[in-house]
């Protein structure tokens, strides 16, 4: 994953600085979320979480068609790498966002369960710990 990841980021390098057409944005937007791919399989969660960020960016300038399952991607991939870096609150928001725009892929469902699961364990632990004796 180490030496795709450094692919994907030198094909990254080669574009343009200012991105002049929605295709470029598209794939710049998809090589960014092939870094974050790898990234989560090298368990690099914040740079995963950084470059999904750069992404969602990037989408608003893709086409039409590709916004939404682009969007979603981001959003997904950031949800996990958030989740595994902490921050519940965030990754259960992304992960919403992500199942509004998909709501059949099977994948984010199953995060939305597990991120309100461990969020509704760590409300209860903070109820029961802040209850008096």
């Amino acid at each position: 994953y180490d030496q795709a990841k450094q692919i994907y980021q030198s094909a990254i390098a080669v574009l343009p600085k200012s991105l002049k057409s929605a295709a470029q944005a598209q794939l710049a937007a998809s090589l960014r979320l092939n870094v974050a791919a790898c990234s989560l399989k090298l368990e690099d969660f914040q740079e995963a979480a950084d470059e999904c960020s750069l992404a969602l960016e990037l989408v608003i300038g893709a086409p039409e068609g590709f916004q939404r399952p682009l969007r979603a991607k981001a959003l997904y991939r950031r949800a996990v790498a958030l989740e595994h870096l902490g921050d519940l609150a965030s990754a259960f928001k992304d992960v919403r966002e992500a199942h509004t725009l998909q709501p059949k892929d099977g994948a984010i469902g199953s995060l939305v369960r597990k991120i309100r699961e461990q969020l509704a364990k760590k409300v209860g632990e903070e109820g029961a710990a802040a209850a008096p004796p």
